[in-house]
């Protein structure tokens, strides 16, 4: 089929009518007609006559054999290298000035494709991983996008399916207490399902994971992590099958993980068994409404992400039989996607705006060669006079441009390494798979590749351009001023005004998502987070098993850390913000003077909080009263709300004295009375509108696990080692998990913002420097080719303001040329951008105002420089040119 395809290309050639030249069209009749024992004797063609010989050979092996080793023998090879590094050698300023620009181009496109690569295009560290999803509970009705599955849908969901080899899942992890002979730390603990490491198709790295009936018999075992295995037993074997102490209670080691293996994340150190049947044993029912699992699925070897839908939609809607389940569906989504969540467009984003530099940056040496080969016009001319070819002439100068491109990548190769410990020192720290980032053998060979793209892109304009036309005229007369000299001036023009728009188009992107950056972090909280200290303290609930105890341990805690020195109030909750170990879980809630809604009643945080919270963080109190000692276990429950909560049921109505029903199992359903009603606060993240809150007092619902908070009137870590010493001075078995500022929580949710927004600048930044180089080179090739012309103007009595208004002319209808292609451009970019950016118009006035206004500035003051010179001009020299 192929080779039938390249003989009627063949034969097509003999009838396609082409606008050529007289004498190009008769030696392509006269090659076309020629066998191919004549082609062979034949030492010269003329570029027509090349072309034909290619297409003819097409359907000719031996032809087309015998063609490229004709045009590309070693020998001739070898020697259009040495002569391209000799001359570049004689050009030392010129060559390291490209070298350098390719450098900073390749180098960046380098550093960001490793990112790409590490994070997106490099398959997960698991068998077969496409086969991965994870399954996640939605409702369009309650707003709910990705809910985790309860415990008795997890159970249909295994037990129905026909679509997955297995299903696990793993609750939410939480530190436990490991205590060693003469010290304890808190580490993080996953609780997972028997069968967890068998769907990711993961083996240990010594010894066993779970078995079935261990976990039937609930023995206490775990398995390590590569490293926290390392660090606490610093790599010991021995350590398979001893007891360790995990919240005081002997657990065997019964296996060490690969050090690769970091589901559900990398600070897991411990994975314990978990049967959540058993665990909901003392119950009447597993229950169906309390969604906060995790479930990871493997699809059998001929099952599709749509055919697993489909059956999982069809379970999803037999599971409405349940009341809590009505109008709840099931989504399956592939791990992957899941892993880098949001991150794809950033990354993509990023690696299109640097492809962008690079483009800017070819096109900055493009202009360069081309203003080189003008004076190059009578060596060609000799060259071709002695009788090289054009084909000959072309392909010593693109050799000598892959010389250049692959010093370039070379070099940028060096910058990628220096780049890519830069973006992991500004880079998030939750950034999933960034430790997977590394220049491996796909960066290396897409180094490679874009150093002989960049080649071919830089190279062929100018080669094209150099060897066009009748060189034998270089030979006779200076052609700077001839038509030749124009062709090569708008070459430079449309190669600027490329470069203008690209980094038009580059700044306005920029622009766009430093404005949504900054809108972001001027969006009011709703809490105060300086001077803040945050303290997460988790007791072990086993040590600290009724509300009687946890009560008295947190109360003596709250009145030491009170005691410190310039702490001025103390507070405790269990759903701080921007916190990710966030214990408040959503729960329906209603009005008890109303009946529970159709389809379900909505879902709001639910929040254990102690007197002195919302005092410490500032969070204003619009109605009603906080929490005091008079709300204890035997009085009636209470409740705070939040404004948004408050809207939503009682609109402008004050519901201080109301009752609200909240589905909440450790009270039950019966009415809290609400006392109060507090700001709204951006809980998950600032550019995440405030949802409906509930806060219950601490002293009517004991929970174990706490986030301490403590206000200061100097910097709060100068307490920290105070109060690590006051919590291990409590229970020395008890260490705090982590102290950290209110500030750094709020400061690590912006951290992908900032990290997007600051590259994005910087590169925007690198493209307005090059575009501005190149308009300078442009405006000075445009002066130095018309000085003769300059020259006359002067001496016929045009004033200076005349030299200077005829060059600033030329580099203002450059400059607005490149203004509106960028525009043009930047309006089609900005729409797919609208997903990353907040409080930002796609059609920002400040930026496409601004970045306008920023780049004319920069390409006009480009073009002042040359402007001076022309204004020097001295006629009576410019005359003698001729």
């Amino acid at each position: 089929m192929i080779l039938r395809c390249l003989q009627l290309i063949r034969f097509a050639a003999f009838f396609v009518p082409l606008p050529l030249r007289d004498d190009w069209q008769q030696e392509w009749e006269a090659e076309i007609l020629h066998s191919s024992d004549e082609l062979r004797r034949e030492q010269r063609f003329t570029p027509y006559a090349q072309v034909a010989l290619f297409i003819r050979c097409l359907g000719s092996l031996p032809d087309a054999l015998w063609l490229c080793r004709h045009e590309w023998r070693a020998d001739m090879l070898i020697q259009d290298v040495r002569y391209s590094i000799r001359g570049l050698i004689r050009r030392p300023a010129f060559t390291a000035a490209i070298v350098f620009i390719l450098a900073l181009g390749i180098g960046a496109n380098t550093a960001v494709f490793s990112v790409v690569n590490g994070v997106l295009l490099r398959p997960l560290p698991f068998p077969e991983p496409e086969r991965l999803v994870m399954v996640w509970d939605v409702s369009p009705d309650l707003s709910r996008q990705k809910d985790g599955p309860s415990p008795g849908n997890m159970i249909d969901f295994r037990s129905q399916n026909t679509v997955f080899d297995g299903v696990t899942a793993w609750y939410a992890t939480q530190p436990k207490t490991w205590r060693g002979d003469n010290d304890a730390e808190k580490v993080q603990a996953a609780q997972v399902t028997t069968d967890f490491f068998n769907v990711f198709g993961r083996t240990p790295h010594l010894g066993r994971t779970f078995d079935d009936a261990e976990v039937e018999r609930q023995d206490r075992v775990v398995v390590l992590s590569y490293a926290f295995w390392q660090r606490r037993f610093n790599g010991d074997s021995a350590v398979l099958g001893r007891s360790i102490l995990l919240d005081e209670t002997p657990h065997q080691v019964v296996g060490i993980m690969p050090s690769d293996f970091a589901m559900p994340n990398k600070d897991v150190g411990i994975w314990v068994p978990w049967d959540f049947k058993k665990a909901y044993a003392h119950l009447p029912v597993v229950p169906r409404d309390f969604r906060f699992l995790r479930v990871v699925a493997r699809l059998k070897a001929d099952v599709t992400i749509q055919q697993a839908q489909q059956n999982m939609d069809a379970i999803s809607a037999g599971l409405e039989q349940y009341p809590v389940n009505k109008g709840w569906r099931v989504r399956v989504v592939p791990l992957a996607d899941e892993i880098v969540g949001d991150l794809r467009p950033v990354l993509l984003v990023l690696f299109a705006a640097v492809s962008c530099v690079l483009l800017i940056a070819c096109t900055n040496i493009s202009n360069l060669l081309l203003t080189k080969a003008a004076g190059r016009s009578r060596e060609l001319a000799v060259r071709a006079a002695i009788g090289a070819s054009r084909f000959r002439m072309v392909r010593q100068l693109l050799t000598e441009s892959l010389i250049l491109s692959l010093a370039g990548g070379a070099a940028g190769l060096t910058s990628a390494f220096l780049g890519l410990r830069v973006l992991m020192s500004i880079a998030p720290p939750d950034l999933p798979r960034f430790d997977e980032v590394t220049i491996d053998a796909n960066v290396l060979a897409f180094t490679l590749l874009i150093s002989i793209v960049t080649a071919l892109f830089f190279g062929f304009l100018p080669t094209l351009h150099a060897t066009r036309g009748d060189l034998s005229g270089s030979l006779k007369t200076n052609s700077t001023g001839t038509g030749e000299g124009r062709v090569q001036r708008r070459f430079g023009k449309a190669l600027v005004i490329f470069e203008i728009g690209a980094a038009f188009t580059l700044m306005a992107g920029a622009g766009l998502l430093v404005r949504s950056f900054l809108n972001i972090i001027q969006v009011p909280k709703g809490f105060d987070s300086d001077n803040v200290l945050v303290m997460r303290v988790f007791p072990d609930a086993r040590v600290y098993r009724t509300g009687e105890q946890r009560l008295t341990y947190f109360g003596t805690l709250k009145d030491r850390l009170r005691a410190l020195p310039s702490v001025q109030t103390v507070g405790a909750t269990t759903g701080l913000p921007m916190n990710q170990y966030n214990n408040a879980p959503n729960r329906p809630y209603w009005r008890a003077d109303l009946p529970v809604p159709e389809g379900g009643a909505p879902e709001g945080q639910l929040s254990m909080v102690t007197p002195g919270y919302f005092e410490t963080l500032r969070i204003r109190l619009l109605s009603g009263r906080n929490f005091d000692s008079s709300d204890h276990a035997n009085s009636q429950p209470v409740v705070i709300i939040n404004a948004t909560l408050a809207r939503k049921l009682w609109k402008d109505a004050n519901p201080v004295g109301n009752s609200l029903m909240i589905d909440y199992a450790a009270r039950g359903k019966y009415p809290y009375l609400v006392v109060g009603v507090v700001d709204d606060v951006r809980g998950e993240a600032l550019r995440v509108a405030p949802e409906p809150e509930m806060f219950l007092a601490h002293a009517q619902v004991p929970y174990v696990t706490m986030n301490m908070v403590l206000r200061t009137d100097r910097d709060p870590m100068s307490l920290a080692n105070a109060v690590r010493r006051i919590i291990l001075e409590l229970d020395p078995t008890q260490p705090v998990y982590s102290i950290t500022t209110l500030n750094d929580l709020v400061s690590g949710t912006l951290v992908r913002e900032r990290f997007s927004s600051v590259l994005l600048a910087v590169l925007a930044g690198l493209a307005a420097v090059l575009a501005t180089f190149g308009t300078y080179s442009v405006m000075a090739f445009f002066v130095s080719h018309r000085t003769r012309e300059i020259g006359l103007r002067v001496a016929l009595g045009a004033k200076t303001h005349d030299v200077r208004a005829l060059v600033l002319r030329q580099g203002a209808a450059i400059t607005a040329c490149g203004i509106g292609l960028g525009f043009i451009c930047s309006l089609g970019l900005s729409w797919p951008m609208a997903a990353l950016l907040f409080g930002v118009s796609a059609v920002e006035p400040v930026v496409f105002v601004g970045v306008p206004i920023l780049l004319a500035s920069t390409a006009l003051l480009a073009s002042y420089i040359p402007a001076r010179r022309a204004m020097r001009v001295d006629p009576i020299e410019a005359l003698r040119q001729d």
